[in-house]
C-alpha cells in the first residue's frame, strides 16, 4: 500500500520533536465489531539515512480521529481499501483463451522457462488447460 500511494501520513509535534505516523487500511475488521475497519497505524523509522515504516498497532478510525484531534491534524481523508482500486480488480479477472489462440500458437516459437516447460508438448498443455479450465480450484494457465 505504500508504494501504491495508499498510505496517510500526517506529521505530529511531541517534545521530542516532529514525527510521523502513517495510516493503511489492510482490509482487516475488527472482532467484536464486524462494521468497524481497522487501520494499521505506522512509525517512521529513519536508520542509515533511509525512511522505512514500522506497524505499531491496529486501532479503528475512532482511535485516529481522537490522535488526529489531539494533535490539531486533520484526517477525514482515511486510506481506501486496496481490494477496491481498479487495477486489483482487473488481476482478479481471469483472462479468457480460446481454443483458436490455443491451436494457433506456434509452440516450437517459445522458448522453455525451466526444465519442466521444456517436456510440456502442445497436447498435454492444452489437455491440462482444459481441466483446469473446468475446476475453479485449479489454476486457470497451467504453468
Amino acid at each position: 500500500q505504500i508504494n501504491d500511494n495508499q498510505i496517510v501520513i500526517f506529521c505530529i509535534e511531541l517534545e521530542c520533536g516532529k514525527r510521523k505516523l502513517g495510516i493503511i487500511n489492510y482490509d482487516l475488521y475488527a472482532k467484536e465489531s464486524p462494521d468497524k475497519i481497522m487501520y494499521g497505524l505506522m512509525e517512521e523509522i529513519k536508520s542509515n539515512d533511509e525512511d522505512s515504516w514500522k506497524l505499531s498497532k491496529f486501532v479503528t478510525a475512532d482511535v485516529i480521529d481522537k490522535i488526529a484531534a489531539k494533535f490539531n491534524t486533520k484526517s477525514y481523508k482515511l486510506p481506501q481499501s486496496s481490494r477496491q482500486r481498479g487495477d486489483f480488480q482487473r488481476q482478479l479477472v481471469q483472462p479468457h483463451i480460446d481454443e483458436d489462440l490455443i491451436k494457433d500458437t506456434e509452440w516450437s516459437s517459445l522458448s522453455p522457462k525451466n526444465k519442466m516447460t521444456d517436456e510440456l508438448s502442445q497436447e498435454l498443455w492444452i489437455k491440462k488447460y482444459e481441466n483446469a479450465s473446468k475446476n475453479i480450484n485449479l489454476p486457470c494457465i497451467p504453468i
